[in-house]
């Protein structure tokens, strides 16, 4: 997804001997091949495909603008994303399950970290491997940008 971003676009990162701006992409290691490949299969090229490609490339807005809305809220518009031919949910749950586990998972730094406790990041681990469906007391809400150049001045 960071390969989709305008290469000028750059982050700062912190450290505790300096700062600085760059446009390398933040990664560790974090899975085995099994489970990169599963994460891939189940959510990630999807999402790829389907999330924000570059301006005037963002299929899952595009079908959601040529889709009529349940209702609408102050915050936005409210999609039946099960219904909407070509918006694959399953891939959608459970790309947005693996990034909050792998953003628990791993340790970044002490005061950055996600943590959704111990039942949740085993439930999510669980739904992640195939095990159970996904847990009953979690909710996974997405927002898709209906903005024409949702990645200016990002």
């Amino acid at each position: 997804m960071y390969k989709s971003l305008d290469p000028k676009t750059n982050h700062i990162e912190i450290n505790r001997e300096k700062h600085y701006s760059t446009s390398r992409q933040l990664a560790v290691k974090l899975l085995c091949q099994e489970c990169e490949q599963r994460f891939s299969c189940k959510g990630e090229k999807w999402v790829l495909s389907n999330g924000f490609r570059g301006q005037g490339n963002f299929p899952l807005q595009s079908l959601l603008k040529n889709s009529p809305p349940l209702y609408r809220t102050s915050s936005g518009l409210v999609f039946p994303g099960a219904v909407i031919n070509g918006v694959d949910m399953d891939q959608l749950c459970y790309f947005g399950a693996s990034v909050f586990w792998r953003a628990a998972a791993y340790r970044w730094h002490e005061e950055e970290n996600i943590d959704l406790g111990a039942v949740y990041a085993e439930e999510f681990r669980r739904f992640l491997m195939g095990e159970v469906t996904f847990p009953s007391r979690a909710v996974l809400v997405v927002h898709v940008s209906s903005a024409e150049k949702p990645m200016e001045g990002a």
